[in-house]
């Protein structure tokens, strides 16, 4: 009887391909597919990259620990690198201040603000982010501004004395001592241009001035205003925007 043969095959159809043998791509899109272990199967199958993709982003922040209770300048992001087409890491610092960097660039300017214009905010109490209108945030700034002096020394020591107000819109209290009691002198009010509403100024004097001239610097009129001082005397005056005028109110 005739010796049998083995059937006859090819290099190529018993070779085992190695990972080192494939040709390499510079890009994968959806289609491209990924060999698996199915372990429900329990053979071996393929998978688009579209089908990976999805199955990663699905599951990612799932299996990542809790979070933190808070986060710190040195604690790391993952992100790729466009420009070096692989993934970094990058410290919340610097993500930070991309975003710092970053917020208002692609914004349009407002021609104007009106009343009714929404601004965000970061309300502590509730641990959230809200959003107010430039007309409660006008209000809070009023109330916390006007609530508020600035101090300002003064001591003239010659007759004809002129002093200015801090010229800002901000509430400013005057302790004025002169060297001695003068014949004249002048206190010129901030600039109208730089007022705000109910804006306020309170003027202590320790020495007599005879002949007091009040400055509005602007002001269609400075309503009610001393035209001298006694020693230790006082006085306080409150803006009108609406009429540009300072009124005394104390």
């Amino acid at each position: 009887m005739p010796a049998r043969t083995a059937p006859s095959t090819s290099i190529e159809e018993n070779a085992v391909t190695t990972i080192n043998q494939l040709s390499a791509v510079d890009a994968v899109v959806a289609g491209d597919l990924v060999p698996i272990f199915s372990t429900s199967n329990g053979d071996a199958r393929k998978a688009a990259m579209s089908v990976l993709k999805t199955y990663i982003l699905q599951n990612f922040m799932s299996d990542l620990d809790a979070s933190v209770e808070a986060l710190v300048d040195a604690d790391l992001f993952a992100i790729y690198d466009a420009s070096q087409r692989q993934s970094v890491s990058v410290t919340a610092d610097m993500v930070r201040a991309y975003i710092q960097a970053q917020l208002f660039t692609g914004l349009t300017a407002a021609s104007a603000v009106t009343a009714a214009d929404q601004l965000v905010i970061f309300e502590d109490s509730a641990a959230a982010t809200r959003s107010v209108t430039a007309a409660q945030l006008l209000t809070y700034l009023q109330g916390a501004l006007l609530t508020k002096f600035a101090t300002q020394y003064a001591s003239p020591s010659a007759s004809g004395f002129s002093v200015q107000i801090t010229d800002s819109s901000v509430n400013t209290h005057l302790i004025l001592t002169p060297t001695a009691g003068y014949a004249a002198g002048t206190i010129v009010l901030p600039a109208v241009a730089n007022c705000i509403d109910k804006q306020e100024v309170l003027v202590n004097c320790t020495q007599q001035v005879i002949a007091l001239t009040i400055n509005g610097n602007g002001a269609v009129a400075v309503t009610g205003e001393p035209t001298a001082l006694g020693a230790d005397d006082f006085f306080r005056l409150k803006y009108d925007l609406t009429t540009q005028t300072w009124y005394r109110v104390g």
